[in-house]
């Protein structure tokens, strides 16, 4: 894999995915990895060529993630900006895909799949595919923005080597997945580390992001267990700037080195952005991925 090209690493499956727009792409993936017929089927962040480059980059790559995860973006700007696509349903108080079970249907049929569940992501990954070209006609800025964040989501700068149940923990309501409510908690961490907080102070930081890792509905490890493994993680450099440093993270600080506060709230509960900072923190996150690649050159 030559990382100066910064290739999408969708291309390295058997199914051809990168045909087309970066939005149909990650359609495409999101369908197929969910409904398990993807070759080779893990996830993009555990292809063996990216685990490969990750290694030679971090030393390891036991485990691996994807920095910033695109799917609650994607979900987010449908709702924003296409929401005249959608219908409104009250029971969850936001905008869903109409007809799901007639949707569940097609993608049986475009799968070729004889039976298994339909998951949630592969209905809006398909919902999408088939709306392309009128989301690109109404609201062609967005559309832009969207294609370029997704067209480097998948490639080497955006990710990266973790500790064990790391992605996992932070997979829930109280991050959303979301690496930089991640980091900020990280920092804190390490700022009362270097304060000589005792240890359960330690483990109650890292209780404010990460939780048990949960996999098919079992729990594989405790919330006990993935703090314990994230702090021997960090434990293993003296500072969070050696941290940074190692990681190449600095794209996500601000001038005073802290994570950026890329709209109201983000560290407060308020996990993705209102509809007036959502193409700006678009456009800075696809920007910082870019700049991470520059770095880690």
């Amino acid at each position: 894999m030559d990382l100066d090209k910064n290739i999408n690493c969708l291309e390295l499956y058997d199914d051809n995915l990168t045909m087309g727009n970066s939005i149909n792409s990650f359609a495409e993936y999101k369908m197929r990895i969910k409904q398990k017929v993807l070759k080779p089927k893990c996830e993009c962040d555990s292809l063996p060529e990216v685990k490969n480059k990750l290694a030679a980059l971090f030393g390891e790559s036991d485990y691996t993630d994807t920095l910033i995860s695109p799917q609650n973006y994607v979900t987010k700007y449908m709702r924003y900006f296409h929401s005249d696509l959608l219908v409104y349903n009250s029971y969850s108080n936001d905008y869903i895909v109409p007809n799901i079970s007639g949707v569940k249907r097609q993608i049986f049929s475009y799968l070729e799949l004889e039976k298994g569940k339909i998951n949630n992501q592969s209905v809006w990954a398909f919902f999408i595919k088939n709306k392309l070209e009128i989301m690109q006609k109404s609201e062609p800025k967005a559309f832009d923005i969207m294609s370029e964040f997704l067209d480097v989501v998948y490639t080497i700068p955006n990710f990266s080597s973790i500790c064990e149940g790391f992605n996992m923990g932070r997979s829930n309501e109280k991050t959303n997945d979301n690496f930089l409510i991640a980091l900020y908690h990280i920092k804190d961490y390490f700022d009362k580390r270097r304060e000589g907080r005792s240890n359960l102070e330690l483990r109650d930081v890292l209780a404010e992001f990460l939780d048990a890792n949960i996999v098919n509905g079992k729990e594989k490890l405790t919330q006990d267990e993935v703090i314990s493994r994230a702090q021997d993680w960090l434990n293993k450099y003296s500072s969070f700037e050696r941290f940074v440093y190692i990681y190449k993270l600095q794209v996500f600080l601000d001038s005073n080195y802290e994570p950026v506060t890329l709209w109201p709230g983000i560290y407060e509960g308020v996990l993705l952005p209102p509809k007036e900072d959502f193409l700006s923190s678009i456009d800075f996150l696809t920007k910082a991925i870019k700049d991470r690649g520059r770095l880690l050159l």
